[in-house]
């Protein structure tokens, strides 16, 4: 049996891209993420116990769950036009709030061109703005959380 979990390492901090737009797929790359800070959560859809009579019978599956991200950026003035709010606030349409497309890459290498992805659909923030101010000359902080309500696709990233 083969090993487990055996493939090339994957780091963010390798020249890693977070983008986010709402063309598909995203073509707006984030810059100034604060190193350590991505998290990802992709749930898939909820699982529910099947008992009879106090015994598990069996595991199902249940509806689908929204997949969270969360980061801090370097804060930057948010009324740029390059501004994060720009692209992950359009505008709300017949009262329902506009969405976003993101895609993560992670690469093997500094430089590299294979990897791994995800793609996330129906993306919005939750919070319009959590900002914390960093002490000394550090840069202050936005924190983004964003969460996604569509489909989540994993791909790997080839060569060309």
């Amino acid at each position: 049996m083969p090993d487990i979990n055996a493939g090339d390492l994957l780091v963010f901090e390798h020249g890693g891209r977070l983008l986010a737009g709402t063309a598909t797929p995203p073509v707006d790359g984030m810059v100034n993420i604060v190193a350590g800070t991505l998290k990802v959560r992709v749930p898939g859809r909820e699982r529910w116990n099947h008992t009879d009579r106090g015994a598990l019978i069996d595991t199902y599956l249940g509806n689908a769950q929204e997949s969270e991200i969360e980061l801090d950026i370097a804060a930057t003035n948010m009324a740029d036009t390059d501004s994060p709010w720009t692209v992950m606030r359009p505008a709300d349409t017949a009262n329902k709030i506009g969405t976003f497309n993101l895609r993560i890459e992670w690469y093997t290498h500094p430089g590299g061109n294979s990897g791994w992805r995800i793609d996330f659909t129906k993306c919005y923030l939750l919070e319009d703005a959590d900002m914390e101010v960093s002490p000394g000359s550090n840069s202050d902080r936005v924190k983004l959380r964003i969460r996604s309500i569509g489909t989540v696709t994993r791909a790997l990233i080839t060569p060309p």
